[in-house]
């Protein structure tokens, strides 16, 4: 059969030889077949353009390092494309975040005996590795303790454990924040603190983490009045036709705070005519003390933190 036949480029012969014919004729004898072998020449393609996508995955943060690899095109089987020796289509990390290959066409050659003058373009390989929620192992267990306490005149807060590396920690008290307003805009970074004695404030907690879906929580500060008893001096003498009075007191029960102190308390009773009366207290007054060292510094005054129980004196 005298046919030169192929797909890819190149030259393909019918591989004709003399033998492969015969020659006959009335007029001549002793015929010679001299065969120029016939063929097909199929020229390599000019221009091609391929598209190279580094592959793409996305995951969850596991605390170790995850990556992807390798990369697809849409050559024809007779195109090889490759990286270059010095290049590695590979994105990894560990923090959630998003990686990149960095992948260019500079990056890749493709060479092909079919097509010259090939064009590669590239879409960039990524890993994309998304915050840890509340169902992976992983995930930290945001504790918020309360406090409650009586007055001792120091600052007391919520008590915020389970926190992790990068970890950003947001605070807000609700009496803050007005009805129907959005509550992350009144949102702080310092924890509110309460000295005072107070009902139950409640305290918001949300701790941000790039790693980990928003945790919140929340606790209460509670700091009950401080339990003071006052006792009125009582006095006695021989009736002489002038009033009697004691403007004395003590503490008889419970204690001050610490750097705090009894200033003042109305003290009211006489007595003139051969009898006995009440010597009333009432109308106390408690300060901190500031300290000698201290400068541009008054005394607050902190009664209403004291839960003030008054016993007459006679």
């Amino acid at each position: 059969k005298a046919e030169a036949k192929g797909t890819d480029a190149g030259t393909y012969y019918m591989n004709l030889k003399a033998e492969d014919f015969t020659a006959t004729s009335n007029n001549y004898t002793n015929i010679v077949i001299v065969v120029e072998d016939g063929w097909l020449k199929i020229d390599p393609k000019n221009g091609l353009t391929v598209k190279v996508k580094g592959n793409t995955d996305t995951v969850t943060y596991t605390g170790s390092e995850q990556s992807v690899s390798g990369f697809t095109s849409d050559a024809p089987e007779t195109v090889t494309v490759a990286l270059v020796e010095t290049k590695t289509a590979e994105a990894k990390g560990t923090n959630a975040n998003t990686y990149y290959m960095g992948l260019t066409a500079a990056d890749f050659t493709a060479t092909s005996n079919n097509y010259t003058n090939i064009v590669i373009v590239v879409e960039d390989g990524w890993l994309k590795i998304n915050p840890a929620g509340g169902g992976e192992p992983i995930y930290p267990t945001l504790i918020v303790e309360s406090y409650e306490g009586v007055y001792d005149g120091k600052e007391h807060s919520v008590t915020v454990k389970g926190l992790v590396d990068g970890d950003k920690v947001y605070y807000l008290e609700l009496e803050n924040v007005p009805e129907g307003e959005e509550q992350h805009a009144y949102e702080t970074e310092m924890k509110p603190m309460f000295t005072d004695a107070t009902a139950a404030r409640i305290i918001k907690v949300r701790v941000q983490n790039p790693n980990f879906e928003d945790r919140t929580g929340e606790g209460t500060v509670t700091i009950t009045p401080r339990p003071l008893t006052i006792t009125a001096g009582s006095a006695s003498k021989r009736h002489d036709g002038q009033p009697l009075t004691d403007a004395s007191y003590t503490i008889t029960g419970g204690s001050l705070a610490e750097e705090q102190e009894l200033t003042s308390v109305t003290v009211t009773g006489s007595q003139t005519d051969v009898g006995s009366s009440a010597n009333v207290p009432s109308a106390a007054v408690i300060k901190t003390i500031v300290p000698e060292t201290a400068e541009a510094q008054t005394p607050r005054e902190v009664t209403a933190n004291y839960a003030i129980t008054y016993l007459n004196g006679t």
